[in-house]
């Protein structure tokens, strides 16, 4: 929110500025110039982008699907240890490493894992 309300401050500034401008810009005569067509374009360019950051792209929800994977898919950590060490391919220290990711990856005894 913080960055939103700087953002928020700066575009009106901005928008006061470019007001300004244009009222001091109707009170000049065809000769005289305020501001160089390039300071133009680069504040055009500014507006332009302060407008567009500030648009929301709203993002609607069509639909929600939930897969609950059937209870034969359910292992605990030290099945899943024993479905490794039967495989005959990890070493003793990889079964290790592994053990010690199970046990922080934030999974239950219950993970429904794929087959």
């Amino acid at each position: 929110i913080g960055h939103q309300a700087n953002l928020f401050d700066i575009l009106n500034a901005l928008k006061d500025l470019f007001l300004k401008l244009f009222e001091r810009s109707l009170h000049l005569s065809h000769d005289e110039t305020l501001l160089s067509s390039s300071a133009k374009i680069t504040a055009l360019v500014l507006v332009v982008m302060g407008v567009l950051l500030r648009m929301d792209n709203p993002v609607y929800l069509l639909s929600f699907a939930t897969f609950h994977a059937p209870d034969s898919w359910k292992v605990s950590h030290e099945q899943i240890i024993e479905m490794m060490r039967r495989q005959n391919t990890y070493t003793d220290e990889s079964l290790d490493f592994m053990r010690r990711l199970l046990v922080r990856s934030g999974t239950g005894q219950s993970t429904a894992w794929p087959p």
